[in-house]
């Protein structure tokens, strides 16, 4: 004779919390290393953070805009400089329409920047 149950009930069995192991946390990609970008944007985002508030104690109005001024100048510089010059590709690398490109330019002051880089 056998000892098996043979009916078809679910067999439940107790196990002291003791010995069932703890579930091994799963790492993100993200989390195991950080890839160079993430490292120099905490950088760039501290830099960031000492320079708004050393413009905000001196209470000054034009915080905002000094900072979107600067902003703006280094990504369509660094825009232009990565597509040597062409502004529709310089344009599309930065999700914004050409009109835009050349109307941030102008008002930014990049022009005359970039023809004096240019003159002799």
């Amino acid at each position: 004779p056998s000892s098996v149950p043979t009916s078809s009930a679910p067999i439940s069995m107790s196990v002291p919390a003791s010995v069932v192991p703890e579930p091994t946390p799963v790492a993100r990609a993200a989390q195991v290393a950080s890839p160079p970008m993430a490292i120099a944007a905490s950088t760039w985002e501290l830099a960031l953070d000492a320079e708004l508030h050393s413009l905000l104690a001196s209470a000054q109005g034009d915080v905002w805009d000094r900072l979107m001024h600067r902003f703006e100048s280094r990504l369509i510089c660094a825009a232009l400089d990565a597509t040597h010059g062409r502004r529709m590709e310089a344009a599309q690398r930065l999700g914004i329409g050409r009109n835009t490109i050349t109307r941030k330019i102008q008002e930014l002051g990049l022009d005359a920047k970039n023809s004096d880089e240019n003159t002799p």
